[in-house]
């Protein structure tokens, strides 16, 4: 997993949103493992022959996996809603903390794992993975 900068945050609002909507912030992002594409790869072959064959088939966008921490210093931070939207899709947010420009990656995806690895005092710490239901888009901030 790659390391974001301190204050990189993840929202998410309603399915299909531009980017421009209210995000609800989820909690602040340590690390970031933005998967790739998948290829399904089938083998085939004519009922006469002897030898097979592979192709590939459609290409879907993969999962992403973050690890995050939430904070109860930050009130607008609700990671304990992540446990309502499993199998629900969202368009989900990322604003990444470079110096202050807010570049994000911003896309649909379905939430299919939360686990909370560890509470220490009010801070909570969790993984969540979302299944990139479309190809996402960075914009640099400015």
């Amino acid at each position: 997993m790659a390391t974001t900068p301190v204050g990189t945050t993840l929202g998410y609002a309603a399915a299909g949103d531009d980017g421009t909507g209210s995000y609800t912030a989820v909690g602040q992002i340590d690390s970031l493992s933005p998967g790739g594409d998948t290829v399904a790869i089938y083998e085939v072959a004519a009922l006469s022959a002897s030898v097979s064959s592979k192709i590939a088939g459609r290409t879907t966008p993969g999962q992403m996996t973050m690890d995050c921490y939430y904070d109860p210093g930050d009130s607008s931070a609700n990671y304990d809603e992540l446990l309502a939207l499993k199998g629900s899709t969202k368009t989900w947010k990322i604003t990444f903390n470079d110096f202050s420009t807010g570049s994000t990656l911003l896309g649909d995806g379905i939430v299919v794992d939360v686990v909370i690895s560890s509470i220490g005092g009010d801070v909570v710490r969790f993984s969540v993975t979302i299944e990139r239901t479309e190809a996402w888009t960075f914009a640099v901030g400015s």
